[in-house]
């Protein structure tokens, strides 16, 4: 009984040691591995790159098959291992786009049965290991004038150099730089694609550009962002003049176009007689939008009677012919001349006017000076007063009275002097005119009455015979008769006779 048993259970472990190579031979269809394995770039050369779990089997069922080069299957208490052979960096050229894939194939070979095949898919990661290298020395350029809206400048994206492949995805912003160069007000960029734009128009003539630090170029940084890197790249700004501004008057020292040293208008003093150069500093005028000498002037004078007399020359006024020449001395007053001067660039884009005032000082004329003399003059009597319409001289013994007259007038009319000297000409006039004028209204008074009486008609009186006396002792007037001979303007004597 007991060999039987022992028999028994020989068979037992027989069959069940065959059951389970069975089992195990039919599980080649269930490699542990059913989804691509995943290392990075970086792994190195004998880097572990999978790990399969417990199996329950100290049997290897799977092996590589041939031409295998990118790993090495290895088996060791039930787990499945797989190690790196060769490196897969992205970062060598050519870079790959697209990234890398590899396939392995593993096989089983069951009992008294086909070998069974498995492929095996490796992909590996690129890894972000390096820092972008922004472009040096990157410049840009943007145009004075007016915008509609952003202007397209640059693509910033173009100047950045990355070891690592493929190219890694970067994000971009603009930041002001510290100072007075700081042009990134100017500016925007697009985030992901790092599109430049300008988004803020200017004046090249403005004293921030033209006379300022930006004269020379502005500027503001890029940051380019990849995590874990934020690098900076700083990028100059040109601003281009476009030739658009008129000439502008300068002092004669000026070399630079800035407006800092313009010149207003001109005022001076011109003498009647002067002639040849006008003494104020030159006239010179710049072009803002060019360092080309090429100017061209032109000038207007006003009155314009005085153009012909006037010219510049190299910016120098001259006077061809003095202005007392010119108007034959004509002139009794100061007067303002008026030289308006325009200049013209080489593209035909002319100034304001520039004004040269004139002040010319005409000289007063000079005459002879008023001389006194003593002119002794008869005094008049009462008796030639009344009898001559002109005054004589007086025989009568009277002191002569000395009165100042003015050369080379004539003295026609004796004056009598002025007994108050402190009193004005006008007052010495009137005591002279007004009693000579008396005498005469007093000649012309006598004549009028004269004329009157032998003009009137003549009346004749006939008395009575004791004319108007009273009659003695009648108490009464005796009647006065008369006759008048209005129509006779002569006067008839009793005989008839005129």
């Amino acid at each position: 009984m007991m060999k039987m048993g022992a028999i028994f259970h020989g068979l037992l472990l027989f069959y069940f040691i065959s059951g389970l190579r069975t089992v195990i031979s039919q599980d080649c269809s269930t490699f542990p591995i059913d989804t691509p394995i995943n290392f990075d770039e970086t792994a190195k050369n004998g880097s572990l790159i999978y790990t399969s779990n417990y199996t329950n089997t100290t049997t290897q069922d799977w092996t590589l098959g041939t031409g295998s080069s990118l790993i090495l299957l290895t088996f060791e208490n039930g787990t499945y291992r797989m190690i790196l052979k060769i490196e897969s960096d992205y970062d060598v050229e050519p870079c790959q786009v697209g990234g890398k894939k590899y396939t392995e194939n593993v096989l089983c070979t069951p009992s008294g049965q086909a070998p069974v095949q498995k492929i095996i898919e490796f992909n590996v990661n690129p890894v972000n290991e390096f820092s972008p290298v922004p472009m040096k020395n990157r410049e840009v350029t943007i145009t004075e004038g007016d915008l509609s809206g952003p202007k397209y400048v640059s693509d910033l994206q173009t100047g950045i150099t990355d070891k690592d492949c493929p190219k890694e995805s970067f994000t971009y912003s603009i930041t002001a730089v510290s100072g007075e160069t700081d042009a990134s007000s100017y500016f925007m960029v697009n985030e992901t694609m790092g599109f430049l734009y300008q988004i803020k128009s200017f004046d090249h003539e403005q004293d921030s550009i033209q006379c300022g630090v930006l004269q020379q170029f502005g500027e503001f940084d890029l940051i380019i962002q990849n995590d874990p890197f934020n690098v900076t790249e700083n990028i100059r700004v040109r601003f281009k003049d476009v030739d658009d501004t008129p000439p502008v008057f300068v002092l004669p020292n000026c070399d630079t176009t800035c407006y800092k040293c313009s010149r207003s208008n001109i005022t001076t003093v011109v003498n009647y007689m002067d002639q040849g150069m006008i003494q104020i500093a030159k006239i010179k005028a710049v072009d803002p939008d060019t360092t080309s000498p090429n100017i061209t002037y032109y000038f207007t004078v006003s009155p314009s009677k005085y153009e012909d007399i006037i010219s510049l020359d190299n910016g120098t006024l001259y006077l061809i012919e003095s202005f007392a020449n010119f108007s034959n001395s004509e002139e009794t007053s100061d007067f303002e001349v008026k030289v308006m001067i325009k200049a013209e660039n080489r593209l035909g884009i002319m100034s304001d006017n520039f004004t040269v005032f004139l002040n010319v000082n005409v000289p007063v004329t000079t005459t002879p000076e008023p001389t006194t003399e003593s002119t002794t003059v008869p005094p008049t009597t009462p008796e030639d007063i009344t009898t001559h319409t002109t005054t004589t001289p007086s025989t009568i013994s009277t002191p002569p009275v000395t009165i100042p007259t003015t050369t080379p007038a004539p003295t026609t009319t004796p004056s009598v002097k002025n007994p108050d000297p402190g009193k004005s000409s006008d007052t010495n006039v009137l005591v002279i005119v007004l009693p000579i004028i008396g005498v005469l209204l007093l000649i012309i008074l006598c004549i009028v009455i004269y004329k009157v009486r032998t003009g009137q008609p003549q009346v004749k009186y006939r008395l009575g015979e004791d004319n108007v006396n009273q009659m003695a002792g009648s108490g009464e007037m005796k009647k006065r008769e008369f006759t008048t001979e209005a129509e006779n303007p002569a006067y008839v004597n009793e005989n008839g006779n005129v």
